[in-house]
C-alpha cells in the first residue's frame, strides 16, 4: 500500500512501532528507513521522533537511528531537541572509537528556524550534563 501511495505511511509506521515493542528492531528499522523521509516531508515529526527515539534506545550500538533523529530535527528546525540529538550522536560515535567524527558532531552548531547558526555550547552542555563525552579531552585537542 505504501509503495503505491507514499501518503499512506501510517500503516507502515504502526507496523514499525509494533515491531519495536516486540523487539524485532532490524525489521522495524528497515520499515522506518522506507517511510522516514515521507513522514518528515509531510510534517509528521512528533510521531516519527518518538519512534526513532525508541529504536535508538533499543539499538545503542547502531548509529543510524541517532543520525535519523539529527536529520529529522534539523529538517524540522527543532532547535530545542537538536542539541540533545547531536550530543547523543557524538557520544555514540565516541563509543565506537570514531573520535574525529564525534568532534565534528560536537562542533556542529544547530541551526535556528531562520537558518542562522546557534551557539554550539548547547551541544557541549548537553553532553556534559549527561556526564558523557568530554570534547575537550586531550585526544580531541589540536597537537
Amino acid at each position: 500500500m505504501y509503495a503505491r501511495e507514499h501518503k499512506n505511511y501510517a500503516l507502515a509506521h504502526r507496523a514499525a512501532t509494533i515491531l519495536i515493542e516486540a523487539g524485532d528492531l532490524d525489521r522495524a528499522q528497515a520499515l522506518l528507513a522506507l517511510i522516514r523521509n515521507t513522514m518528515t516531508d509531510l510534517g509528521d515529526h512528533e510521531s516519527l521522533a518518538q519512534t526513532l527515539s525508541r529504536l535508538a534506545e533499543g539499538r545503542p550500538e547502531r548509529l543510524e537511528p541517532l543520525e535519523w533523529l539529527v536529520d529529522l530535527y534539523g529538517k524540522a528546525s527543532d532547535s530545542f531537541r537538536l542539541p540533545d540529538a547531536l550530543a547523543q550522536l557524538a557520544q555514540a560515535l565516541e563509543s565506537t572509537g570514531n573520535d574525529a567524527r564525534a568532534l565534528e558532531t560536537y562542533e556542529q552548531p544547530p541551526r535556528s528556524k531562520s537558518g542562522r547558526r546557534n551557539n554550539a555550547t548547547a551541544v557541549y552542555a548537553a553532553a556534559r550534563e549527561d556526564g558523557h563525552c568530554n570534547p575537550f579531552r586531550a585526544e580531541f585537542l589540536p597537537r
